[in-house]
């Protein structure tokens, strides 16, 4: 077992402690002091000294090493240090870390200035050992998170449940499953798998999945069953009924309609000699119409001849739109290019005016904060470089007055372009408005006027009135095809009466196939309920495994302390368990336990560790004079004491 004691500790303007020394005998030792005197500095330094943080875990720049005056100012010009002398397994080590100040000196000021800081190492008295050297072996003589475990009774208790609980379990270790069969004989065959709460989900996902389907099965049966009753009442009444009775309403029903359609041809033959004797007032009306037509036809051919006459006139009516659009175009373009440019314009002048108000550089700059070139401390010279930016000032304002003027002279030429422009368009649309005065054609003026038409008229006149049906055949045919139609009606229905008999033997093997279906649900069903009652197995036996690997693991966990117990699972209200790591003793939350009870139940856990890890380091006790007694481990204690008298 590794051993490390603390021999010495020195302290060198270390947090308020301007020089302290403390020896220390390998047994338990005693630091007594009033609060604030600077007790548990002692333990931040020798943690400062090992890992470069104090015991609050805050790194060395924010650890506030430095002494402080009156006025709570860090004291400068002094370095900060901590050494000390162990024993390693009966080996002296001598380690020392010192926080160094750098300051240097600006060219041209009198006093130095703060540059930051060093950290210097030494080991056996060898002071130029490097930063990650240094790491190094510290990290080969004791890891920085097992010292901590260690040495500070309540660090075990500050740490996250989560990680208090991986270094239980790393003691403990975990609960093999044959160990968990072996414990219960209903396990003895189980097989959780790779991952016990997905098999418990995935069992659990399959028995509400066959559940619902489970469910399912009486609705579909009792369909299937209310379907077959259906059809069975329809074949009985299908054998009940008469074919014979259903076979003459459908001859006398066919043999009236045959009857119907005779009579119905002869008023059939009178309508049609009387719609002859209207067909010459028919061809007479055509004529008419043919009439009419021509006369229009003779109106739109010499509408046809205008507008050949004019063909040269919608060329160039034609011409003039796009020209027309052209230039439309080239000015919507030309109003862009002005907008630019007063952009432009307006840009320039800005930028002229940020120039103007720019300053020369500071008197007493180092360098020119335009040029970059170093100002001597001469004024003439400092004259002369200012003089020279104002030179340079005003050659960018001549650039920029030049480029506006460009600018500005572009713009003119743009707006003369644009007003040309206008007037170009103005005349074009006037061309085009005369030319479509003499192009447009007021067809009205060709339209006939056939109201006048003398000979038109006269072709009316001689048109014979039209010969109608009389009432008397009209009422004769109505009631004839009124009656066909409620003959047909009764010879449809007689025929679809007779075709339902062509459905028994459909209907049979419905039956038939309904009565295979319901047998197959009931199987299945029962093959679901068998499936439901497995997976309830399954999920019984996961809930057995974790009760038992819990039972066994707070077991194991229990054996390796005298003091404390682990509190390793909380359970949901389900009653499924949750992993954690909770300290008590007998019975108490850690958190509701006193200063006396934390302490002792930190040396416990540190006792644990100690032999697990096998490691031994001096124990830091702070308010010790709150405990009336102790069980400690047997390695080195620091007893921390808010008490008078000297160190013992």
């Amino acid at each position: 077992m590794k051993e490390i004691v603390l021999k010495r500790i020195e302290l060198t303007n270390f947090k308020g402690q301007a020089r302290r020394i403390e020896d220390f005998v390998p047994g338990e030792n005693y630091i007594f002091g009033a609060n604030g005197t600077g007790k548990t500095s002692v333990f931040d330094a020798f943690l400062w000294l090992l890992f470069g943080k104090d015991s609050k875990g805050q790194s060395e720049d924010k650890a506030k090493i430095k002494m402080l005056d009156k006025s709570g100012n860090p004291i400068w010009h002094t370095d900060n240090s901590v050494e000390a002398t162990l024993m390693v397994d009966g080996e002296e080590l001598t380690l020392k870390r010192t926080f160094q100040e750098k300051w240097r000196k600006p060219k041209g000021q009198a006093e130095a200035v703060y540059d930051g800081q060093k950290t210097v190492y030494s080991w056996n008295g060898n002071e130029k050992i490097s930063a990650a050297e240094y790491k190094r072996r510290i990290s080969e003589l004791v890891d920085e998170d097992l010292f901590k475990l260690i040495t500070d009774p309540h660090y075990f208790a500050s740490l996250k449940p989560d990680k208090r609980r991986e270094i239980v379990l790393s003691m403990a270790g975990e609960v093999s499953a044959e160990e968990i069969r072996s414990a219960n004989k209903e396990l003895s065959k189980f097989d959780p798998g790779k991952n016990l709460s997905e098999t418990k989900q995935v069992a659990m996902s399959t028995k509400l999945r066959c559940v619902h389907e489970r469910d399912n099965y009486p609705a579909r049966i009792d369909e299937l069953i209310q379907t077959r009753t259906r059809k069975e009442a329809d074949l009985a009444a299908l054998f009940d009924q008469k074919q014979e009775i259903y076979q003459h309403q459908f001859e006398a029903a066919k043999k009236e309609l045959s009857r119907l359609d005779e009579m119905q041809g002869d008023v059939t033959s009178r309508i049609d000699s009387i719609m002859q004797s209207n067909q010459e007032r028919i061809r007479q009306l055509a004529e008419i119409d043919l009439y009419k037509s021509n006369k229009q036809a003779e109106a739109d051919a010499a509408v046809r001849e205008y507008n050949l006459k004019n063909a040269d006139n919608q060329r160039k009516l034609q011409s003039l739109k796009v020209q027309l659009e052209e230039k439309e175009k080239s000015l919507n373009e030309e109003q862009k290019n002005l907008q630019k440019c007063r952009k432009d314009l307006t840009e320039t002048q800005r930028g002229i005016e940020l120039i103007r108000q720019e300053e020369p550089p500071i008197f007493g700059a180092v360098c020119c904060d335009k040029c970059g070139q170093e100002l001597p401390d001469q004024d003439s010279e400092k004259e002369k470089l200012i003089e020279k930016w104002r030179e340079l000032q005003r050659k960018r304002i001549d650039d920029l007055t030049e480029e506006g003027n460009q600018t500005y002279q572009k713009g003119v030429r743009i707006k003369d372009k644009i007003a040309d422009l206008i007037n170009s368009i103005s005349d074009v649309k006037q061309e085009i408005s005369e030319l479509e005065d003499i192009v447009t054609v007021d067809r009205g003026y060709y339209k006939v006027d056939f109201s006048t038409d003398q000979e038109l008229q006269a072709m009316i006149d001689a048109v014979p009135e039209e010969v109608s049906v009389s009432e008397k055949i009209e009422n004769e045919n109505n009631r004839i095809r009124a009656k066909k139609e409620q003959f047909r009606k009764e010879r449809d229905e007689a025929l679809q009466q007779l075709r339902r008999y062509d459905a028994i033997p459909l209907i049979k093997a419905d039956i038939e196939q309904i009565n295979a279906r319901c047998a197959a649900l009931e199987k299945e069903s029962l093959e679901v309920n068998q499936r439901i009652a497995d997976q309830e197995k399954i999920i019984y036996l996961c809930d057995t495994w974790v009760k038992t690997r819990t039972e066994l693991l707070n077991k194991k966990v229990a054996s390796k302390f005298k003091l404390v117990e682990f509190k390793m699972f909380n359970y949901t209200q389900e009653g499924n368990p949750v992993p954690t790591c909770e300290i008590t003793v007998n019975g108490v939350d850690y958190t509701a336990l006193n200063t006396a009870s934390t302490i002792n139940a930190g040396l416990d856990i540190i006792n644990a560790l100690i032999q697990f890890y096998q490691v031994k380091a001096p124990i830091f006790i702070d308010n010790r004079e709150s405990v009336t007694s102790i069980t400690a481990p047997d390695t080195q204690i620091i007893n921390l004491s808010v008490t008078g008298g000297g160190m013992k």
